[in-house]
């Protein structure tokens, strides 16, 4: 028997994926927390009511799922190619949705904004500073290194 082909899934299979997950997150869009953990659980039993599926597949797939779900929680509100624009409705630039204050290595769960606390925002605001400034250090690193090539060429 051939070994089986492995490789990237088909986006058409990908983006049905992803239509499972938005519908699930739209429909529980209006708890105040939703974890990515529970949306790829609640995928997994509409792909598989049986749990038929073997241990190590099914801990791949809601790994995946998961990361589909975090996508769809921090939905962020400049759209890039992947993702939707989903703006606080009182505050243009707000997200809908942001992590709440975790412990680091732990699952975050996101909770709509109007509903985080002061801790919340505190570890958001840390958070994004934090990755803002991480970006520009990078953009800076790169903008020499192509600086050194022009000037050794």
């Amino acid at each position: 028997m051939p070994a089986a082909k492995i490789g990237r899934p088909p986006d058409k299979d990908k983006q049905k994926l992803r239509i499972l997950l938005r519908q699930i997150y739209d429909r529980l869009d209006a708890m105040v927390e939703v974890s990515p953990s529970w949306l790829a659980t609640e995928a997994l039993l509409t792909l598989d009511p049986h749990k038929r599926t073997p241990t190590m597949v099914y801990l791949a797939a809601h790994l995946e799922l998961r990361q589909i779900g975090r996508e769809f929680c921090r939905i962020h509100f400049e759209p890039d190619d992947d993702s939707e624009a989903e703006q606080h409705p009182l505050f243009p630039g707000i997200q809908k949705r942001y992590p709440r204050k975790h412990e680091l290595g732990k699952e975050p769960v996101y909770v709509r904004a109007e509903h985080m606390n002061e801790a919340d925002v505190a570890f958001n605001v840390t958070r994004l500073k934090r990755e803002g400034e991480a970006k520009i250090a990078h953009a800076t690193r790169l903008e020499a290194w192509w600086q050194e090539r022009l000037r050794a060429a």
